[in-house]
């Protein structure tokens, strides 16, 4: 269970989320966006007799409740019950029960009307599956919407159908090694300005190691985690949606070829597999973090390790990871930030078909990504119960008395409403929030393949035989506890005989067909 719940984060953290608590009161002043402004959505005209819709929400949780919860939704009814005559019903859902929540919900006919794709879910399945409906008019006859997600929607589409709307509108995602500031400060540990080659890894994890060895200090260089991780995060190829896994093929070249292929047959999954090795041998990592069950944020915190390897995005930021492992971190960059279809579908919004009122939901989206009340009271909680704000700043703190452990709310995933405008917590700086934009599709690079998603469901037997065969050597190559040489070609044979061709020939032949449409 251990090593599942750690899968599961890591799923997660591909989202681009902010773990904590804090919040924003439902107040007209909208603080957090003092100097950006917020459109008033819905206007204040007087509802008079109309009937109040409620909105049942699924929040995605770690399987326990925050305890002001219910403080937090009676707040946000005040602001839109009066604004959109809506009110909202939170009903939360353990992320280790998403994949299946959605359908237990349709099939029962249980009221549910805005839900969270993406995760351990994809908008394109739910869609095929009947359960979410096809939202294309009600996005594109929302002027706010619309435009908030130019550039990114097409990642939410199915053929020329809007089935989901992006969770985050600055949705790139890139690599860095992030470590311990104050160990590298206390024992004059040189980074690099970017590592770029093996080279530059080396010359950072002897650095590490000398400094271990003599202190006696039993700190490693990095952590590889426990295997529930299973790829490569340092690269640059194209996977689609299918970027934890890996096992329906990738685009090794996305800037200069459009063929699929067998990721884990490339000759650079060889070699990183190689280097991975090399450094347990080396003693740059630790040599049994799959038995210890030590993940990557437990081995920073507990001082087990110097650094990791992390997905850096809006939400995954230099702040999150710090506030994670409760130790000031600094990152030297791997890969730059980049926009595909998995990074947008990542934490994205879907409308059941069983919902009974789609254009009140859109209503609330719209309140969601342009009042900064709303969105900072889901991402934080309530002012001055979770959090205190400072005049001048989008950077929040605690209140007196209240921690981290103490406080009453946090949110899981914090995907609510425009990062750039809404309230952060410290560590991150007003720096960082200048930089947001630099996330979005005018900032990032966006990939070609933007809006392609393959359809699994001919080849449904194979994907889960590839991915219990990727779940049954991937974890060992990644975390450097087997022999390269010797082990992928066992790891072939069982991807060929699982049907990874297969799958990968029927992706080929539906982005070809995607391609030719374009």
């Amino acid at each position: 269970m251990k090593k599942l719940l750690a899968m599961l984060l890591v799923l997660a953290m591909a989202v681009s989320m902010l773990v904590g608590c804090g919040g924003n009161a439902g107040n007209s002043e909208n603080k957090g966006s003092e100097n950006k402004g917020t459109e008033n959505v819905g206007g204040s005209e007087d509802k008079g007799d109309e009937e109040v819709y409620e909105i049942v929400y699924q929040m995605i949780n770690f399987g326990f409740d925050a305890p002001d919860l219910q403080m937090v939704q009676d707040e946000i009814n005040k602001i839109i019950e009066p604004e959109i005559g809506v009110r909202i019903k939170i009903v939360t859902t353990p992320i280790f029960q998403m994949a299946s929540w959605l359908s237990m919900k349709v099939s029962g006919e249980e009221k549910v009307d805005l839900v969270q794709t993406g995760l351990l879910t994809t908008p394109s399945n739910l869609y095929a599956e009947g359960l979410l409906m096809d939202i294309t008019s009600y996005i594109e006859g929302s002027e706010i919407l619309s435009s908030k997600a130019a550039g990114i929607i097409d990642a939410c589409k199915v053929g020329d159908k809007i089935v989901a709307y992006p969770g985050t509108l600055y949705p790139a995602m890139g690599t860095a090694f992030t470590y311990d500031a104050a160990f590298a400060e206390e024992y004059g540990i040189v980074m690099p300005e970017r590592f770029e080659t093996a080279e530059d890894w080396e010359n950072v994890f002897k650095q590490v190691k000398k400094v271990s060895d003599e202190n006696d200090l039993g700190i490693y260089a990095i952590a590889l985690g426990d295997g529930a991780n299973n790829e490569m995060h340092w690269n640059t190829f194209e996977a689609f949606t299918d970027s934890f896994y890996i096992g329906l093929g990738a685009i090794m070249d996305p800037e200069n070829s459009t063929t699929i292929e067998n990721w884990y047959a490339t000759d650079l999954y060889m070699e990183k597999s190689k280097i991975h090795r090399d450094w347990v041998v080396k003693g740059y990592a630790a040599p049994d973090t799959i038995d210890s069950g030590l993940n990557t944020t437990d081995a920073i915190t507990q001082g087990v390790a110097f650094g990791s390897v992390n997905t850096i995005g809006v939400g995954q930021s230099l702040g999150w990871y710090s506030q994670t492992c409760g130790k000031e971190l600094k990152a030297v960059p791997v890969t730059d930030p980049y926009i595909n279809s998995g990074s947008v579908i990542n934490a994205s919004w879907g409308i059941p078909v069983s919902c009974e009122n789609p254009e009140k939901v859109i209503k609330f989206l719209e309140v969601l990504y342009t009042n900064t009340d709303v969105a900072n009271l889901l991402n934080l909680g309530v002012e001055g119960v979770h959090y205190e704000a400072t005049e001048g700043t989008q950077i929040v703190g605690y209140p007196e008395g209240v921690t981290a452990d103490s406080c009453g709310y946090g949110s899981f995933i914090d995907c609510y409403g425009d990062k750039y405008l809404t309230y952060h917590r410290a560590p991150l700086t007003d720096e960082f929030i200048a930089s947001i934009p630099s996330y979005g599709p005018e900032g990032a690079n966006c990939s070609k393949f933007m809006g392609y998603s393959f359809d699994t469901s001919s080849v449904a037997a194979e994907v889960a035989a590839v991915v219990a065969a990727i779940q049954t050597y991937g974890p060992a190559l990644s975390c450097g506890t087997v022999d390269p040489e010797t082990t992928i070609p066992e790891f072939l044979e069982a991807l060929e005989a699982a049907g990874i061709n297969t799958i990968i020939a029927e992706n080929q032949r539906q982005l070809d067909a995607w391609l030719a449409e374009q």
